[in-house]
C-alpha cells in the first residue's frame, strides 16, 4: 500500500499493484490507481475545481472509493444521484465522451465547488464514496400561524436526518389581507 501525493501543479500519478491512497492536490491531475482497492482523496475543493478538474482513469466501482470526508468535516455530504443538492454530491454521464462527472457542493448554494472526471460510464451510489451518505432531496415546509405573528420553518429530511440545515437567500412571505410582511433575510442556519 502506497500513499501517493501530487503537487500544486498538473500531476500524472500512478498507483501500485496493491491498494493505494492517492491525492492529487491542486491542479488538473490525472490519477491512475492500478490494481487493488484504491482511495482517491480530496482534502479541499481546490484539489479539483470546475475549471481545473482531476481525471481518474481507472475507477473500479465496488472496489475503489472517492474520499470526500475532509470537505465538510464531521458532517457527511448527501448523495441523491443525478440531482444537484445543497451540501451534496451528484453525478452526470456524458455518453458521447464515455465520461462520468462527479460534482460536490460544500458551500450550500447548490452550485458545484468540486468536479472530478471518471473515464467510463458509471451509475454511482453513495457506496462509491467516503464521507457521503445516501439521502433524498430536502423539502422545505413553511407554516404560518395567522393568530401569532411568527413563522415556523421546518426543514424535513426524509431518509437522511441532517443535524444542520441551511436556508440561503431571501424568504419573503405575506400574511393575510393585512399585507403584513414576514421576512427572513440572509444566510440563516437552523
Amino acid at each position: 500500500m502506497a500513499n501517493i501525493n501530487g503537487t500544486s501543479g498538473n500531476d500524472n500519478l500512478v498507483g501500485t499493484t496493491s491498494a493505494d491512497t492517492i491525492s492529487g492536490l491542486a491542479g488538473n491531475d490525472t490519477l491512475t490507481g492500478g490494481a487493488g482497492n484504491d482511495v482517491f482523496v480530496y482534502n479541499a475543493t481546490a484539489d479539483s475545481t470546475t475549471s481545473a478538474f482531476d481525471t481518474i482513469t481507472d475507477f473500479t466501482q465496488g472496489a475503489d472509493k472517492i474520499d470526500l470526508r475532509p470537505l465538510l468535516g464531521a458532517t457527511d455530504l448527501i448523495f441523491v444521484g443525478t440531482t444537484p443538492t445543497l451540501n451534496g454530491v451528484w453525478f452526470q454521464q456524458d455518453v458521447s465522451l464515455n465520461k462520468t462527472f462527479v460534482f460536490a457542493d460544500v458551500t450550500g448554494n447548490n452550485t458545484p465547488d468540486l468536479k472530478i472526471q471518471l473515464n467510463g460510464l458509471f451509475t454511482l451510489t453513495s457506496a462509491d464514496f467516503l464521507g457521503v451518505a445516501e439521502g433524498d432531496a430536502v423539502p422545505l415546509t413553511v407554516t404560518i400561524d395567522t393568530t401569532n405573528p411568527t413563522v415556523a420553518i421546518d426543514i424535513v429530511a426524509t431518509s437522511y436526518e441532517r443535524q444542520r440545515q441551511q436556508l440561503a437567500g431571501e424568504l419573503h412571505l405575506q400574511r393575510g389581507a393585512g399585507n403584513a410582511d414576514l421576512k427572513n433575510l440572509g444566510n440563516n442556519k437552523f
